[in-house]
């Protein structure tokens, strides 16, 4: 009996040791600036394509692109489309995956090397049952 308390005690440090997890600081009317002061690009978008793989990163992890349609566009020069990069999700790297059409996106992202990198952190899905999202749009839209 000990043998199995230790070996479930053992095989809960190795899990534990090895999961990754993210940490998000979330979007509100108090920091919504902040967000914006730091991203090179903030939008309202759509995405117009599944994220699709383009190889692993740096942190060894797979990264996807994904064509997003610029609905409103607050900051940042941009046409009708973006390309966004980001780390393919595994459930706690702060990765994103998109699927083509599936909703309304706030997405602020940040260049680097000639490309627009963002993170579940960065993203908020439009649900407008959300007041507090609601209202920084709105700030943000004022601007």
């Amino acid at each position: 009996m000990k043998f199995l308390v230790s070996l479930a005690i053992f095989s809960v440090m190795i899990i534990s040791s090895q999961a990754h997890a993210c940490s998000c600081e979330f979007l509100s009317m108090e920091n919504f600036r902040e967000f914006i002061k730091d991203a090179d690009s903030v939008i309202l978008g759509v995405p117009s394509q599944d994220s699709q793989s383009i190889g692993i990163g740096e942190w060894e992890v797979e990264e996807v692109k994904t064509k997003m349609s610029i609905v409103k566009n607050f900051k940042g020069k941009h046409t009708s489309t973006i390309d966004l990069v980001s780390l393919k999700s595994d459930g706690g790297n702060c990765g994103v995956d998109f699927k083509k059409y599936d909703g309304l996106y706030l997405i602020f992202s940040y260049l680097e090397e000639g490309k627009y990198v963002t993170s579940g952190c960065d993203v908020e899905y439009i649900d407008y049952e959300n007041e507090e999202l609601t209202r920084v749009i709105q700030e943000i839209s004022r601007k």
